[in-house]
């Protein structure tokens, strides 16, 4: 049986024809669920049954996580059977599955040649045959606040061919659990003692899940180091987990930063598209936090650094980067992230201000893999943000670059949407955070603290050490908190004993992703870990064969479960662990397949455009007003009385009516401005957040009833 690059000589290829949709042989889903503080063991059964005339090989992909780790792969029988999975060597697993499904026999083939999914093959499932795929996996849970969190992507569950679901969960904490919460109402139990914690919920169609699940809860010890311990043979293997927190509200403190901004100018930014970057670049600089350093790179077929070294942010500074960035325009040629990436990430750090990059393109590089290497070398020292603007943007370049800088993913199919995600990353990143990371353990540890990097208030820290003993003492973790400005001890004297193989497999995970950033050198130690613990990693699969008494060998149709258009907004794992959502259609159909695909190729680079002439497009009246309100804001936080009255001339009627309480000219154009922004401007509010933020700050030094005051000027707003 010969293979090419998408389909098997002889098998039914996949097409869109509906007249030749065959039946989805998915037919129950079951999901349980176990906690056990801050690690989650998710075993996800899966039941397919064959009834069409003809053998099929089913494909299909699940969203995976990079912190997380497959711990088995298993396939129940009908007769009580149960099949385990074995990992091997790529090669050696798909030549297995290939003579497997050659000699009639039924296999299953589980590989992740790609950082975002598993896919996984059972290939020849006979007619009437039913196979149930177990598929196990543990991860650390992702954090919201001072709270820990698992989320089960919606888009997993969207089916074109509902079958039931079924779902139940089992929560255990080493301390009191205070509150719980979940997205779909689950039949709750929790302990008198408040330990431990059980939900469920039944016979629930697929069809009825609208939106992704997810449990969300904590304890009286969510922000103290968490401890627990699990004997692997003569050794011990450790997973400590803690999210820092401040003992205040995030929204009332505000961190330091370094904070770049990298635009793509190439030709096809021209347009609407370079001057909605513009100004996302300007409401960017005006929301960011006082205390912090910038800079602006323009890039296309060359690149341009506004400042050699990134510049301290305050009113002069930014007043002269919103001049520069009024020329520029998408007149810079092709697309070439790699270069000016570089020049950032090469560009040293400046100590304790965490690095931010928020990266901006509308196409494609010829070797994406290059830039998602180089983000990923340099992951201790900082965090990007990717954001992809229309359908041409590629999507494994925003999601893995992101991915790769621990950062967020966003994809905005509408242009204007654009200044919305930009503040939204740039919230994520503003608030104050840990590092120069150092501990007392003695013992092997993954991530090592030096890729740790900056961990934000409300992320949570997560490290696996593998060590000969129990300490018989108290470890310490120490770090520079950049809010206090000093540097902190955590003690850590409460070791958990639990039965819990699979943290030893997170250790082995996170070994494997510390040798995967040099895979060519340390390939041979990939596979071997890979195989010894009985992981998968991107050199090794799962493999298992089903020896039929009946083998069968006959065409076989290829039923792919396809993957659709991601969602626009995909969040990576910068605030925790979380899976990553995509969609998932679960629709497929059957034709005869005539012979191999073409050869792939790499996906060029845009050709170089002509330089253009100043874009000339015009904004809506309401866009073109938010625009100079956030232009004419001081960097203090303030709008200045004299530039606002020029624009809003019933300002001097409010000023009347507050000089009673003989405010100064700008405290009383700045409060005109927050209430015009929250009801005039209402819609935008997630574009407002920051720069209102700072605005408050600024005025509460003489106002305490801000809501009062706006109350009392409302009615001179401007009409619509």
């Amino acid at each position: 049986m010969i293979k090419c690059h998408c389909c098997y000589i002889g098998r039914y290829q996949a097409s869109l024809d509906p007249k030749n949709t065959c039946k989805i042989p998915l037919q129950s889903v079951e999901t349980k669920i176990f906690i056990q503080d801050s690690l989650a063991t998710i075993s996800l059964f899966q039941t397919f049954t064959n009834k069409e005339k003809k053998p099929l090989e089913v494909e299909y992909k699940i969203p995976i996580d990079e912190n997380s780790v497959i711990t088995s792969l298993q396939i129940h029988l009908p007769n009580g059977i149960t099949l385990k999975s074995y990992i091997r060597e790529n090669s050696q697993a798909a030549e297995a599955y290939n003579d497997a499904i050659s000699s009639g026999h039924t296999a299953l083939l589980s590989s992740s040649n790609t950082p975002d999914y598993l896919t996984i093959n059972i290939g020849n499932l006979h007619p009437n045959a039913e196979v149930q795929v177990e598929l196990t996996y543990s991860t650390p849970l992702s954090s919201l606040q001072n709270s820990w969190i698992l989320t089960l992507p919606y888009d997993f569950f969207k089916v074109i061919c509902p079958c039931n679901y079924k779902l139940s969960l089992t929560l255990i904490s080493t301390s009191p659990i205070i509150n719980y919460t979940s997205t779909y109402p689950l039949i709750w139990d929790i302990h008198e003692n408040s330990l431990s914690l059980k939900g469920c919920f039944e016979a629930l169609n697929t069809k009825d899940i609208t939106k992704a699940f997810s449990i969300q809860y904590q304890n009286f010890n969510s922000n103290e180091p968490s401890c627990i311990v699990s004997q692997y043979k003569s050794q011990y293997v450790a997973m400590i987990s803690f999210i820092p927190f401040p003992n205040v509200s995030l929204d009332s403190i505000e961190g330091s930063g370094e904070f770049i901004f990298i635009i793509d100018c190439s030709g096809s930014m021209i347009g609407k598209k370079i001057i909605l970057a513009r100004n996302s670049a300007i409401l960017f600089l005006k929301s960011l936090p006082r205390d912090s350093y910038f800079n602006i790179v323009a890039f296309g077929s060359h690149y341009k650094l506004f400042y050699p070294q990134s510049q301290r942010a305050d009113e002069k500074s930014v007043a002269k980067t919103m001049k520069m960035l009024g020329d520029l325009e998408a007149d810079m040629g092709g697309t070439d992230i790699f270069n000016p990436l570089g020049a950032v990430l090469n560009n040293g750090i400046i100590e304790n201000y965490p690095k931010s990059i928020f990266l901006i393109t509308d196409g494609c590089v010829e070797r994406p893999e290059n830039v998602i290497g180089l983000i990923k070398r340099h992951e201790g020292i900082c965090r990007v943000h990717s954001f992809g603007i229309g359908s041409d943007a590629d999507r494994n370049l925003i999601r893995n670059s992101a991915k790769a800088g621990r950062g967020n993913a966003y994809f905005v199919e509408k242009s204007k949407d654009l200044a919305h995600s930009v503040i939204n990353a740039l919230k994520k990143s503003v608030v104050p955070s840990l590092n120069k990371w150092e501990s007392t353990w003695q013992g092997e540890i993954y991530p090592k603290n030096e890729d740790l990097g900056f961990v934000f208030y409300g992320e949570p820290c997560i490290q696996y050490i593998l060590m000969d003993s129990i300490p018989s003492h108290m470890v310490t973790i120490k770090c520079y908190d950049n809010f206090k400005g000093t540097n902190i001890e955590i003690p850590i004297n409460n070791f958990q004993i639990v039965e819990n193989p699979d943290i030893i497999k997170l250790w082995a995970k996170h070994k494997i992703s510390h040798l995967e950033k040099s895979s060519d050198q340390n390939s041979k130690e990939i596979i071997s870990l890979s195989t010894f613990f009985q992981i998968p990693s991107i050199l090794t699969s799962f493999i298992c064969i089903i020896e039929n008494e009946n083998p069968t060998i006959s065409d076989l149709k290829h039923v792919p479960i396809s993957i659709n258009k991601p969602d626009p907004f995909i969040p990576s794992n910068s605030s925790g662990f979380k899976l990553k959502s995509s969609s998932h259609a679960f629709y497929t159909s059957a034709k005869k397949s005539s012979g191999c695909c073409g050869a792939g190729g790499t996906h060029s680079a845009r050709s170089s455009a002509p330089s253009v002439k100043k874009s000339e497009v015009v904004l809506s009246k309401n866009d073109l007003t938010f625009s100079k309100i956030v232009e004419l804001q001081n960097f203090e936080g303030f709008w200045p009385y004299d530039e606002v009255v020029k624009i809003y001339f019933d300002l001097k009627k409010v000023l009347e009516v507050l000089k009673e309480r003989g405010y100064d000219k700008n405290i009383v154009a700045t409060v005109f401005i927050i209430a015009l922004l929250r009801v005039k401007f209402a819609d935008k509010k997630q574009e407002w957040e920051l720069i209102e933020k700072k605005a408050v700050k600024f005025i509460s030094q003489c106002i305490n009833d801000i809501d009062e005051v706006i109350g009392k000027i409302i009615i001179f707003l401007p009409s619509d």
